[in-house]
Protein backbone atom coordinates (compact mmCIF):
# COMPACT_ATOMS: atom_id res chain seq x y z
CA UNK A 1 0.00 0.00 0.00
CA UNK A 2 1.28 3.47 -0.89
CA UNK A 3 1.85 5.78 2.05
CA UNK A 4 -0.68 8.62 2.12
CA UNK A 5 0.46 11.98 0.85
CA UNK A 6 0.93 14.51 3.64
CA UNK A 7 -0.42 17.99 2.90
CA UNK A 8 1.23 20.92 4.61
CA UNK A 9 -0.22 24.41 5.03
CA UNK A 10 1.27 25.66 1.76
CA UNK A 11 -0.17 22.73 -0.22
CA UNK A 12 -3.58 23.41 1.33
CA UNK A 13 -3.37 27.12 0.49
CA UNK A 14 -2.47 26.38 -3.13
CA UNK A 15 -5.31 23.86 -3.42
CA UNK A 16 -7.82 26.33 -1.94
CA UNK A 17 -6.79 29.02 -4.44
CA UNK A 18 -7.09 26.54 -7.32
CA UNK A 19 -10.54 25.49 -6.04
CA UNK A 20 -11.65 29.13 -6.06
CA UNK A 21 -10.29 29.68 -9.55
CA UNK A 22 -9.01 26.83 -11.69
CA UNK A 23 -7.68 29.49 -14.06
CA UNK A 24 -5.38 30.99 -11.44
CA UNK A 25 -1.86 31.37 -12.75
CA UNK A 26 1.20 30.14 -10.91
CA UNK A 27 2.47 33.70 -10.69
CA UNK A 28 -0.88 34.92 -9.35
CA UNK A 29 -0.93 32.21 -6.68
CA UNK A 30 2.70 32.99 -5.82
CA UNK A 31 1.87 36.66 -5.39
CA UNK A 32 -1.11 35.92 -3.11
CA UNK A 33 0.95 33.58 -0.95
CA UNK A 34 4.16 35.66 -1.03
CA UNK A 35 6.25 32.81 -2.43
CA UNK A 36 8.09 32.24 -5.71
CA UNK A 37 6.36 31.14 -8.89
CA UNK A 38 8.80 28.21 -9.07
CA UNK A 39 7.67 26.97 -5.66
CA UNK A 40 4.04 27.08 -6.77
CA UNK A 41 4.84 25.25 -10.01
CA UNK A 42 6.81 22.53 -8.18
CA UNK A 43 4.10 22.10 -5.55
CA UNK A 44 1.32 21.83 -8.14
CA UNK A 45 3.38 19.37 -10.20
CA UNK A 46 3.99 17.25 -7.09
CA UNK A 47 0.31 17.33 -6.12
CA UNK A 48 -0.75 16.29 -9.63
CA UNK A 49 1.96 13.64 -10.03
CA UNK A 50 1.15 12.26 -6.57
CA UNK A 51 -2.50 11.87 -7.54
CA UNK A 52 -3.61 14.29 -4.82
CA UNK A 53 -5.33 16.73 -7.19
CA UNK A 54 -6.57 16.77 -10.75
CA UNK A 55 -6.76 20.04 -12.62
CA UNK A 56 -10.06 19.97 -14.47
CA UNK A 57 -13.08 22.05 -15.40
CA UNK A 58 -16.06 21.45 -13.11
CA UNK A 59 -19.43 21.37 -14.85
CA UNK A 60 -22.38 22.75 -12.87
CA UNK A 61 -25.30 20.73 -14.29
CA UNK A 62 -28.05 23.12 -13.13
CA UNK A 63 -26.43 26.00 -15.02
CA UNK A 64 -26.86 24.11 -18.30
CA UNK A 65 -30.41 22.90 -17.84
CA UNK A 66 -29.96 19.74 -15.76
CA UNK A 67 -32.05 21.02 -12.86
CA UNK A 68 -32.85 17.65 -11.29
CA UNK A 69 -30.11 15.83 -9.40
CA UNK A 70 -30.99 12.35 -8.25
CA UNK A 71 -29.16 9.95 -5.99
CA UNK A 72 -30.05 6.37 -6.74
CA UNK A 73 -29.18 3.59 -4.31
CA UNK A 74 -28.97 0.27 -6.11
CA UNK A 75 -29.11 -3.31 -4.88
CA UNK A 76 -27.58 -5.86 -7.23
CA UNK A 77 -27.68 -9.59 -7.55
CA UNK A 78 -24.79 -11.27 -5.75
CA UNK A 79 -21.57 -10.97 -7.75
CA UNK A 80 -23.06 -8.60 -10.34
CA UNK A 81 -22.12 -5.25 -8.72
CA UNK A 82 -18.99 -4.66 -10.80
CA UNK A 83 -20.69 -5.40 -14.13
CA UNK A 84 -23.69 -3.25 -13.19
CA UNK A 85 -21.43 -0.40 -12.01
CA UNK A 86 -19.46 -0.40 -15.27
CA UNK A 87 -22.63 -0.27 -17.38
CA UNK A 88 -24.06 2.59 -15.33
CA UNK A 89 -20.76 4.53 -15.37
CA UNK A 90 -20.91 4.56 -19.18
CA UNK A 91 -24.26 6.42 -19.18
CA UNK A 92 -24.12 10.11 -20.08
CA UNK A 93 -26.45 11.34 -17.34
CA UNK A 94 -24.46 9.66 -14.56
CA UNK A 95 -21.84 11.82 -12.82
CA UNK A 96 -20.92 9.52 -9.91
CA UNK A 97 -20.85 5.77 -9.28
CA UNK A 98 -19.59 4.38 -5.98
CA UNK A 99 -19.68 1.06 -4.18
CA UNK A 100 -21.45 1.13 -0.82
CA UNK A 101 -20.82 -0.91 2.31
CA UNK A 102 -24.26 -0.16 3.70
CA UNK A 103 -27.73 -1.41 2.89
CA UNK A 104 -27.20 -0.80 -0.85
CA UNK A 105 -24.49 -2.07 -3.17
CA UNK A 106 -24.05 1.03 -5.35
CA UNK A 107 -24.83 4.74 -5.06
CA UNK A 108 -25.04 6.81 -8.25
CA UNK A 109 -25.70 10.46 -9.03
CA UNK A 110 -27.81 11.25 -12.07
CA UNK A 111 -28.30 14.68 -13.66
CA UNK A 112 -31.57 15.17 -15.54
CA UNK A 113 -33.53 18.02 -17.08
CA UNK A 114 -36.79 17.06 -15.37
CA UNK A 115 -38.33 14.71 -12.82
CA UNK A 116 -39.95 12.86 -15.73
CA UNK A 117 -36.53 12.29 -17.26
CA UNK A 118 -35.19 10.98 -13.92
CA UNK A 119 -38.21 8.69 -13.65
CA UNK A 120 -37.57 7.37 -17.18
CA UNK A 121 -33.88 6.87 -16.37
CA UNK A 122 -34.62 4.78 -13.28
CA UNK A 123 -37.67 2.86 -14.52
CA UNK A 124 -36.61 2.24 -18.12
CA UNK A 125 -32.84 2.59 -18.58
CA UNK A 126 -31.81 1.02 -15.28
CA UNK A 127 -34.55 -1.60 -15.62
CA UNK A 128 -32.80 -2.92 -18.74
CA UNK A 129 -29.58 -3.66 -16.87
CA UNK A 130 -29.30 -7.30 -15.92
CA UNK A 131 -28.29 -7.75 -12.30
CA UNK A 132 -30.19 -4.86 -10.66
CA UNK A 133 -32.58 -6.16 -7.99
CA UNK A 134 -33.97 -2.84 -6.70
CA UNK A 135 -33.41 0.90 -6.56
CA UNK A 136 -34.24 3.73 -4.19
CA UNK A 137 -34.20 7.26 -5.60
CA UNK A 138 -33.79 10.56 -3.79
CA UNK A 139 -33.99 13.98 -5.46
CA UNK A 140 -31.47 16.55 -4.22
CA UNK A 141 -33.23 19.95 -4.35
CA UNK A 142 -30.18 22.00 -3.30
CA UNK A 143 -26.46 21.34 -2.81
CA UNK A 144 -24.79 23.03 0.15
CA UNK A 145 -21.25 21.71 -0.37
CA UNK A 146 -20.02 20.09 -3.57
CA UNK A 147 -17.43 17.32 -3.67
CA UNK A 148 -14.94 19.44 -5.60
CA UNK A 149 -14.71 21.95 -2.69
CA UNK A 150 -13.61 19.41 -0.06
CA UNK A 151 -10.27 19.59 1.72
CA UNK A 152 -9.09 17.11 4.33
CA UNK A 153 -9.19 18.24 7.96
CA UNK A 154 -6.13 20.03 9.27
CA UNK A 155 -3.75 17.73 11.16
CA UNK A 156 -4.76 17.59 14.80
CA UNK A 157 -8.33 18.72 14.09
CA UNK A 158 -10.97 16.95 16.17
CA UNK A 159 -13.25 15.76 13.36
CA UNK A 160 -15.73 14.22 15.78
CA UNK A 161 -16.83 17.64 17.05
CA UNK A 162 -18.10 18.84 13.67
CA UNK A 163 -15.38 21.50 13.50
CA UNK A 164 -14.77 22.94 10.05
CA UNK A 165 -11.47 23.30 8.24
CA UNK A 166 -12.19 26.72 6.84
CA UNK A 167 -13.52 25.61 3.47
CA UNK A 168 -16.53 27.12 1.83
CA UNK A 169 -18.40 26.22 -1.31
Amino acid sequence: MVAPYSLDGLDRSIIQLLQKSGRATNSGIAQQLSISEGTVRKRIDRLVTGGVITLAAVVHPRQIGFAVVGLVAINTEFGRDQTVAQQIAAMDQVSYVGYSLGVHDLIIQVNCQSVDELNEFVNVRLAHITGIRSTETTIIPRVIKAMHTWLPPLPGTDTSSGATNGTSS
